[in-house]
């Protein structure tokens, strides 16, 4: 589930396709900003995600002024005291942020993040597609979460061969070059095979 937010303090939050809603009063009411931020790791999310199980270390938590902006305007009932970093590259991070019958990936570039949040239930059976976002580069960083059991994913351009990305601690996180058409990110998960058509970032 995505939704596109304005950025803030230099922080952008999006999560994709989603349309806000709007309050009586004309004000714009991002779809999952109703839900309660929860204090616990939900049992569900637990048992989809091992990730979710372990203890948080030092260095599970989000960037200050990510988790700022997260705790300013909370989705889903996120709470960034719960997160846990799946993939630590140089240049960005993938964390895992559990919410309230949510999980979200928030993939941090720099100063900017990028949230892409599917249900619980979604991610348990293997029906969680991929959040793409522009890099600071130009280049395409195509990210999501999967439950466990799930060792790898296939991500497929126009221009290339299909790519097996390996998951680690429920992420994944690949980084396609700019102007790479994008087709799909496909996996076998609870559900069986599945195929999710990439969304062009630059497109939106």
């Amino acid at each position: 589930m995505k939704i596109a937010l304005a950025t803030l303090a230099a922080v952008a939050l999006c999560v994709g396709a989603v349309a806000a809603t709007a309050d009586e009063d004309g004000s714009s009411q991002p779809p999952g900003s109703d839900r309660p931020v929860v204090t616990a790791v939900e049992p569900a999310a637990a048992a989809a995600i091992a990730k979710l199980a372990e203890s948080r270390g030092s260095g599970d938590d989000l960037p200050t002024a990510v988790a700022a902006h997260a705790d300013g305007r909370p989705l889903f009932g996120i709470n960034p005291d719960l997160s846990r970093r799946a993939i630590a590259n140089t240049g960005q991070s993938l964390y895992l942020v559990p919410g309230d019958g949510h999980v979200c990936a928030v993939l941090t570039d720099g100063a900017e993040a990028t949230l892409s949040c599917d249900s619980t239930e979604d991610i348990a059976d293997g029906r969680s597609g991929p959040g793409t976002v522009v890099l600071s580069t130009g280049d395409v960083a195509v990210y999501g979460i999967v439950a466990d059991g799930v060792d790898s994913v296939t991500v497929a351009t126009a221009t290339s061969d299909s790519e097996e990305i390996d998951v680690q601690d429920n992420g994944y996180f690949t980084v396609v070059g700019s102007g790479t058409p994008l087709r799909h990110v496909s996996y076998v998960g609870a559900s069986g095979a599945v195929e999710f058509p990439i969304v062009d970032p630059s497109a939106l």
